[in-house]
């Protein structure tokens, strides 16, 4: 597959995917070489202005037999949209294990284990003090679980259900990691009929926490949290939202609390949806600093589009009500992919 696309975060992209469905890794003979077992694998190269990506993911759906997936992953990542006076890279291999639970096909555990280094990297000179200090590489040796419970159902927008997810995560200094921390995620998506037919009542929320093993030491900068962006606060730009550094860099938090509201209907038109929604947020330099009194909120409006050949497109157009004090007052257009927002 070749192809392309536009975000509002990340910019203007083209990608380059090669993949098979049906593989088999053991398979080295004719006629059917290296295919007929139900595994997955995709090569996956992602170039633009702001944003490169290589990526090798392999999948097997049925390890040892049983209804146990393994998912492996090589990547690479080169992103220069979270500042510009720094750019951030990321290049690693994570591996995982994940089964259906107590015979629940809605409930879901995985286990993952991580390995990457991560940095910022061409630091200029008028970044922030507590950035400049960032600068480099930091390997990061990770071990997560998580467990989640899906209701949804399937199609492009549910009127239904809802999924729940739990993450926990620890880097210790025991296998590898130059910046000890611990963290959890907890992310929760409901779906729920409007009104009148078609209509869909989408409410999401989510909190996260990160903390560092060692007072000395910061989380690494990629593990700590923000928002702003498509994906949460639409009325500001990403990695907008939380602490500043002595130049008004974005620092991002420790301790990050986020919700919206979203109520979309139908238009005579099969390909178009109007939504209108509403955003609220707060990020925290601190670890368990649930003080929300610094929060910001917007509201907007939204066009979801199916569009021939490339699938369903978020419009949105957010305008900001409540600020922290250091973000712009004027509206932010988003444009993604895809009718439900991903965290």
């Amino acid at each position: 597959m070749i192809g392309g696309g536009f975000s509002t975060d990340s910019g203007a992209f083209a990608n380059v995917v090669m993949g098979q469905e049906n593989f088999d890794i053991k398979r080295w003979r004719r006629p059917h070489l290296l295919q007929g077992a139900g595994q997955k694998v995709r090569l996956k190269t992602v170039a633009g202005g702001k944003y490169k990506n290589y990526r090798l993911d392999f999948e097997e759906p049925w390890l040892l037999d049983r209804k146990l997936k393994l998912t492996t992953s090589l990547y690479a990542e080169e992103m220069s949209y979270y500042s510009t006076k720094f750019d951030v890279d990321q290049t690693g291999f994570d591996i995982g294990l994940e089964r259906t639970l107590l015979g629940n096909d809605f409930l879901r555990g995985k286990i993952y284990f991580t390995l990457e280094e991560v940095g910022l990297t061409e630091m200029k000179s008028n970044a922030s003090t507590e950035l400049k200090n960032e600068a480099g590489h930091d390997f990061v040796g990770l071990l997560g679980g998580r467990l989640a419970y899906d209701t949804r159902g399937g199609g492009d927008l549910p009127t239904h259900g809802q999924i729940t997810s739990f993450d926990l995560q620890v880097a210790p200094s025991v296998i590898g990691s130059d910046k000890p921390f611990y963290g959890y995620h907890l992310k929760s998506t409901w779906y729920f009929k409007g009104l009148r037919e078609g209509h869909v009542l989408e409410l999401r929320g989510q909190n996260a926490v990160v903390d560092s093993f060692e007072s000395s030491k910061n989380v690494p900068y990629l593990y700590r949290h923000h928002l702003g962006g498509s994906r949460n606060l639409r009325g500001f730009d990403f990695n907008e939202v939380g602490p500043r550094g002595d130049q008004n860099d974005y620092l991002r938090g420790q301790t990050m609390a986020h919700a919206s509201l979203e109520y979309s209907v139908p238009t005579p038109w099969d390909i178009l949806r109007v939504a209108t929604f509403y955003d609220i947020g707060s990020v925290n330099k601190g670890a368990y600093d649930f003080d929300f009194g610094n929060y910001n909120d917007d509201w907007g409006i939204g066009l979801r589009l199916q569009i021939p050949f490339l699938g369903p497109l978020r419009l949105d157009y957010a305008f900001p009500i409540s600020s922290d004090g250091y973000n712009d007052s004027g509206g932010n257009i988003n444009v993604n992919f895809g009718y439900t927002t991903r965290f």
